[in-house]
């Protein structure tokens, strides 16, 4: 079955990122209404029922592409219809357009949904299949399989396992690639938005403080010094505020231009920092029009 970018799975795109299809099963009755044996071409047991396992790939090579029983053929097209083909190829610009789809324009906890999809998948799925399957060709070729040593943790012993990533480096080079380069990308846009979230936004921070606030507050600790607008540039107060903040140092150079009078909206964070002020005995407070 063909799929269209955008309605591929996550799944299903982790699997073509990473060029991997997953084992199908499919069960086949081996007799007709009659008794009579049917599927030879399948398997030469008496069974009544056999189940032949094989990527979406295997089954359509071995009983679409090649001369085969019609009702074996109808059986497998069928089977195959309802599962997506893998046959896809995919660039930088598709992974992009996909993962910007799928979070809907890189949403935080979208990002952080899909991300922990597409690890289990690579973890869950894919390594411990392509794991025993590389396993398996270093025994059949006769190769030495490859180790690595590391130590545990807890009680500081050294322990030697085999290394499954030189295998699968070696017996399929850069196949992963793609995959690394898209897990590469949410964790980009997933850390710009943690960076958005925190400084470019006057609002916001994560213990519930606002830009205006807490640097209304730190301008009054700095007049306390004798550091004021009066006596000092406003650009470099902001880069102090926005250094001990993490608050967009522009919009804080905004806020020190255009004192906005703070509103009851602001009620509780005034209220809350005027008692730790009040505790400090400095004689600072930070007022708000409590009619509007």
């Amino acid at each position: 079955m063909k799929k269209q970018l955008f309605d591929l799975t996550i799944e299903e795109f982790t699997s073509v990122l990473l060029d991997y299809q997953p084992t199908l099963e499919l069960s086949f009755c081996c007799y007709d209404e009659k008794g009579n044996f049917i599927n030879k071409q399948i398997t030469d047991s008496e069974d009544e029922e056999v189940t032949v396992r094989g990527t979406y790939s295997d089954f359509y090579n071995a009983f679409l592409k090649k001369p085969c029983n019609n009702g074996v053929k109808e059986a497998v097209k069928g089977f195959l219809d309802s599962h997506f083909d893998y046959d896809m190829q995919l660039n930088r610009l598709d992974i992009y357009n996909y993962l910007e789809h799928i979070t809907s324009n890189f949403h935080e906890e979208r990002i952080r949904i899909v991300l922990n999809e597409m690890d289990c998948f690579y973890n869950m799925v894919y390594l411990e299949d392509i794991d025993s399957d590389v396993q398996e060709q270093y025994i059949e070729k006769g190769w030495e399989i490859p180790t690595i040593t590391r130590k545990n943790k807890i009680n500081g012993q050294d322990h030697t396992f085999e290394d499954f990533e030189a295998m699968r480096e070696k017996i399929y080079p850069c196949r992963e690639f793609m995959y690394h380069n898209a897990i590469g990308l949410l964790n980009r846009k997933l850390q710009a938005t943690k960076t958005s979230s925190l400084i470019y936004s006057d609002d916001f921070c994560e213990n519930g403080r606002t830009m205006k606030i807490t640097t209304d507050v730190l301008v009054r600790l700095l007049d306390k010094t004798g550091i004021n607008e009066n006596n000092s540039d406003k650009t470099k107060i902001a880069k102090l505020i926005s250094y001990i903040t993490g608050f967009s140092e522009n919009t804080i150079r905004q806020r020190l231009s255009n004192q906005e009078e703070l509103t009851s909206k602001h009620k509780d964070e005034i209220e809350r920092v005027n008692k730790i002020l009040s505790g400090l005995n400095i004689g600072i407070s930070i007022k708000y029009n409590k009619n509007r």
